[in-house]
């Protein structure tokens, strides 16, 4: 084969291979921002219902409701981002990027179990129907830590997921951001 024709073929198995990694960039972006969607929606909601009842009994059913609501979509977003996203970059990825990935991954388990850990004593507290402003202010925090968290993790998934040439410009922003 002449060295032109191995030219060419290397060309253009370099740009099959960036629309495939663009493409599937572009998926999982997708796919995140549709969990991300989702779960904002019902932190919207569920935050508005905190903040005019400081979940009171009375509005029990409304408020547990969207409890389990977003105890759904956060379990969905944690196993999506976990097993589409981090997981790999973690196994596979370039030991920045996977550094990034492992300190995003314990930053959701963190924030998972103060979840549940709010969630466990809201049930109780509504089995008694002592559920009062002060769960329903820790439960407003949580809400804002959790999309503060989403938000950050877009920017940075969104830049782990550059191809090497582009991430390369993006580096520096990775590292001096903290992590």
């Amino acid at each position: 084969m002449p060295s032109s024709d191995r030219y060419h073929n290397l060309i253009a198995s370099s740009a099959v291979h960036g629309v495939w990694m663009r493409s599937r960039r572009e998926i999982l972006l997708s796919e995140l921002d549709q969990q991300h969607a989702s779960t904002l929606q019902i932190i919207t909601r569920l935050d508005a219902l905190l903040a005019a009842t400081g979940d009171e009994p009375g509005r029990g059913s409304e408020s547990s409701r969207l409890h389990q609501d977003l105890a759904n979509a956060l379990q969905s977003y944690q196993a999506f981002k976990h097993q589409r996203l981090f997981d790999p970059i973690i196994r596979s990825g370039p030991p920045d990027k996977a550094a990034i990935a492992q300190q995003m991954k314990a930053e959701c388990m963190m924030l998972t179990q103060d979840f549940r850990g709010y969630f466990h004593d809201r049930d109780r507290e509504a089995a008694t129907r002592h559920v009062n402003a002060a769960l329903g202010n820790r439960g407003r925090k949580l809400l804002a830590r959790a999309k503060a968290h989403i938000i950050r993790e877009r920017w940075f998934v969104e830049r782990m997921l550059l191809p090497p040439a582009e991430a390369r410009i993006f580096g520096a922003d990775l590292r001096s951001s903290g992590g």
